[in-house]
């Protein structure tokens, strides 16, 4: 498992390249709320990104005599991700939300683990990636609508880019001071 430092630049970093994505995406594909929210491709690779990330920790969860489940988990992997890809719409939306809870709990617990000076901030900031992780995987039309509004507005456009860049910023800065 990444320890704070690697996995808080790489998430900056994926970040500061979603900052740089809405700002260059929205304006070069106006229609792109249309359509990446419910885009099945990267959504079900991102879906199994995500049940991957997520059968790591359940079976580290199972002890004793639920040992033996194990190997069903690791294969209901690959299963819920291609049930996911034909039954799930906003099937976009929905991974990014469930790695957006993901990474908040890893990088939260990998920061208590670093003995971050500003824990206290990046638990916040975790915690509400977390939640809009979980708005996301609950209501996904969420992220169409955020889209619709930074391809329409040039001033919602900006506001998303710099509040994913300050994001961005946070976590590349937090990696420096581990």
């Amino acid at each position: 498992m990444l320890s704070f430092v690697p996995s808080s630049m790489l998430f900056g970093l994926i970040l500061a390249a979603l900052a740089a994505g809405v700002e260059i995406g929205a304006r070069r594909y106006p229609d792109m709320w249309k359509r990446l929210p419910r885009t099945k491709e990267a959504g079900a690779a991102l879906a199994l990104i995500a049940l991957v990330w997520s059968s790591i920790h359940a079976c580290n969860m199972l002890e004793g005599g639920l040992l033996k489940y194990r190997g069903l988990i690791r294969l209901l992997v690959p299963a819920v991700t291609v049930l996911s890809y034909f039954h799930l719409d906003y099937l976009f939306a929905r991974a990014v939300g469930g790695l957006l809870i993901l990474a908040g709990h890893h990088l939260l617990y990998t920061a208590f683990v670093a003995a971050l000076p500003a824990r206290g901030v990046l638990s916040l900031i975790c915690l509400a990636l977390g939640c809009l992780g979980m708005l996301l995987v609950a209501c996904p039309w969420h992220l169409r609508d955020w889209l619709r509004r930074a391809c329409e507005s040039g001033s919602a456009r900006r506001r998303g880019s710099v509040v994913l860049g300050m994001l961005a910023a946070v976590y590349l800065s937090a990696a420096f001071w581990a």
